[in-house]
């Protein structure tokens, strides 16, 4: 199991997301340091990483976090049912900052 696969557990854990069944795998897409493709409904979920990159950065679990949070966020999307556009770019910007105060209650 990698840092980025283990770091992501605990998180995933930690936000209560444990009965999601995540799939990793490589090639997240050029630049990206990670990306997650959840399916509420199924309770499950894709998660693309480049590890090379994240270890380079010194970023792993920083990055774990950050993709769990968008876990989170598109479980409660799916429980709202919100569906527009605009909803992506909030969901960005809620998961940068709460991304900013997890990762640092982790270290």
């Amino acid at each position: 199991m990698s840092l980025f696969e283990q770091s992501f557990r605990v998180a995933q854990e930690a936000l209560g997301l444990g009965h999601y069944d995540v799939k990793f795998s490589t090639d997240p897409g050029a630049g990206n340091y990670a990306s997650i493709e959840p399916d509420p409904a199924s309770c499950t979920a894709t998660c693309r990483v480049d590890l090379e990159l994240c270890e380079r950065e010194e970023q792993t679990a920083q990055v774990a976090v950050h993709e769990v949070l968008h876990l989170l966020l598109a479980e409660l999307r799916h429980a709202a049912s919100i569906s527009d556009e605009t909803a992506d770019w909030v969901e960005e910007q809620i998961v940068r900052k709460i991304e900013a105060v997890v990762f640092r209650g982790l270290q």
